[in-house]
């Protein structure tokens, strides 16, 4: 597993824990799909490193060890939450 940041055209940013690019791409876009009626105009997949500096990386090494495809929502007194596509944008 690995932590992907999504950037949109818009400039908008979305974490997604994925086995790949591919992966991080669809999942992005059934989420896009579940919380927009506008058209995905574009975006970028990147990897993120997991000792990024600013990064919690304990957090997120037990992140990935859950071996969990999604959405990632960071807190910084819980860690990671990883969230289905369809869950509310609101969501932690």
């Amino acid at each position: 597993m690995k932590l992907f940041e999504i950037l949109q055209a818009s400039g908008a940013k979305l974490s997604v824990f994925a086995a790949g690019f591919d992966e991080a791409a669809g999942i992005f876009t059934a989420w896009y799909a579940n919380h927009h009626d506008a058209y995905l105009s574009g975006f970028e997949v990147a990897e993120r490193n997991p000792s990024w500096p600013g990064l919690n990386t304990e957090q997120l090494r037990q992140a990935l060890a859950l071996n969990i495809s999604g959405v990632g929502r960071y807190d910084p007194d819980k860690g990671w939450t990883i969230l289905p596509t369809n869950a509310p944008v609101g969501d932690s």
